[in-house]
């Protein structure tokens, strides 16, 4: 079950792809219950997401950091295995990223938030 969960999770990366949906099914046979631990599927998955996160944001003639704020999840979002968005800090993440690699971002996305924290 851990690894059919993980993948499912995962499957849309950390944004919000509303027309993703997935249905994930266990079935027990008469081998031993076990999956790869620490992130297995996870990263390959990620990086063919990014590359299609890249050609989508080229073609639509969008800068790579701009969809990805558009789309990155929010508190409350909902993840295609039906999980609600809790503590996201995605957009926050990609500010310090951009601000680290010396990209200059738009006002609109340094005004972004993933949403409200609480401070203390």
């Amino acid at each position: 079950p851990y690894a059919v969960t993980k993948h499912a999770a995962n499957i849309a990366g950390p944004y919000r792809i509303p027309n993703v949906s997935i249905d994930a099914y266990c079935v027990y046979t008469n081998r031993t219950p076990a999956s790869a631990m620490r992130g297995f599927g996870v990263t390959p998955a990620s990086f063919a997401l990014e590359v299609q996160m890249d050609k989508i944001a080229e073609t639509v003639g969008l800068d790579p950091w701009s969809i990805r704020f558009i789309n990155a999840y929010k508190d409350g979002d909902m993840k295609p295995h039906r999980k609600v968005v809790e503590d996201a800090t995605l957009i926050e993440v990609m500010q310090a990223a951009a601000e680290m690699v010396g990209h200059e971002l738009p006002e609109e996305y340094k005004q972004m938030s993933s949403g409200e924290k609480e401070v203390g």
